[in-house]
């Protein structure tokens, strides 16, 4: 078997388990923070707290999704950006990679305000 053939077979692997892993994690994480949210909202109105919007609002704050998304762009947009490097596709890959690390730099730092 051709030794090129098989770096950019493992290679592609990789990325896609490491993507896999992204999400799955990601959506683990997202869905534990949103349970764990509810529980603390139910455990406040048994005790007899009242609830205003100021309230809800830092316990789920709106743009959170916002900002998980932006890393997870960042991230994705480096992973990218280096395996075109190291694959030596250089344009489309890098330019790729590029353009998501600066779209999620800007997502993220939109959602922190």
């Amino acid at each position: 078997m051709n030794e090129s053939a098989l770096g950019a077979g493992l290679a592609a692997l990789g990325f896609w388990l490491f993507m896999a892993a992204v999400v799955v994690v990601g959506v683990w994480a997202t869905v534990r923070k949103r349970a764990i949210q509810k529980e603390l909202v139910q455990r406040m109105l048994e005790s007899g707290q009242k609830l205003d919007q100021e309230m809800l609002d830092r316990i789920f704050p709106p743009r959170a999704a916002a900002r998980s998304a932006g890393i997870i762009l960042v991230f994705f947009g480096f992973s990218v950006a280096a395996m075109g490097l190291a694959a030596d596709i250089h344009y489309p890959t890098v330019t790729l990679g590029v353009l998501a690390l600066f779209s999620g730099a800007i997502v993220w730092i939109k959602a922190e305000r």
